[in-house]
């Protein structure tokens, strides 16, 4: 590690030792304290003010903006959603500079905006019974035990950085959208399918609060394991109960989507 990153102490003394392992960092006692510091107070940073904005503007969008209008919403959902749970690489990049997290934010949401290209084929090409949905559930928790999530999760919020943000935003946008998409994909159906905006709206936050919270440092493997498998015990309870409760083939309310 280099003495000017953010895990280095006085005289180049590091910190925090940056891995692009599958497993969690190894940290000093002062290490957790100070990622904490970063991933709760860095939107909060005057540099990164314009961001912000850009997030709240995002909720906003989502509480008013009809969800069947896959467009709106998914890249809605990339800013408000994902943006938050990236900050620690976000602040990196930003480095006290507005522009830079700008830029840095530019390349991260154009890289979803991209992933909602093979995101709304699978939209569309399913009927989104409740069993489907439940199915999609079943799907992101088995995909939150697998290496490959693993692996892109840690690298998701790595602070590794060479000084240009825009490249740093795309590199950190492909990262999360491998760890994080089929977890996406569920919220998105299920948020189109609940005919109540305010429950598609707790459905996004706590699926924010959540992923914020599997990108932590001192979130270990073993925890996100049980996660997992958590999803995958809830999405299965659901999936045999609509299986029970409708046999018959149908679309959710919510679920006539555009594609403008």
């Amino acid at each position: 590690m280099d003495s000017g990153s953010p895990g280095a102490g006085a005289g180049g003394r590091a910190l925090i030792r940056v891995s692009e392992s599958p497993h969690r960092l190894p940290v000093t006692p002062t290490s957790p304290n100070l990622a904490s510091m970063i991933e709760a107070r860095a939107l909060l940073r005057p540099a990164l003010l314009p961001v912000l904005v850009a997030v709240v503007v995002a909720w906003v969008v989502l509480a008013v903006a009809p969800m069947s209008n896959f467009w709106v919403m998914w890249l809605a959902m990339a800013v408000a959603m994902m943006i938050p749970s990236s900050t620690r690489p976000l602040a990196r990049a930003a480095s006290g500079s507005a522009v830079r997290g700008l830029i840095f934010s530019s390349g991260y949401v154009a890289v979803w905006a991209a992933a909602g290209i093979p995101a709304l084929l699978i939209l569309r090409a399913v009927t989104w019974t409740p069993t489907w949905i439940a199915v999609s559930w079943i799907v992101a928790g088995a995909y939150q035990l697998t290496p490959v999530m693993r692996r892109h999760l840690t690298a998701c919020s790595g602070i590794t950085f060479h000084g240009d943000p825009l490249r740093y935003g795309i590199r950190q946008g492909f990262r999360c959208a491998i760890s994080c998409g089929p977890l996406m994909v569920a919220v998105s159906v299920t948020a189109m399918a609940v005919p109540q905006l305010w429950l598609a709206l707790a459905v996004m936050v706590v699926m924010t609060a959540f992923i914020c919270w599997e990108k932590r440092s001192s979130t270990t493997m073993r925890a996100l394991a049980v996660s997992g498998l958590a999803m995958l015990m809830i999405a299965g309870v659901a999936w045999a109960v609509a299986g029970n409760g409708s046999r018959a083939s149908h679309d959710m309310p919510g679920m006539s989507m555009s594609a403008r």
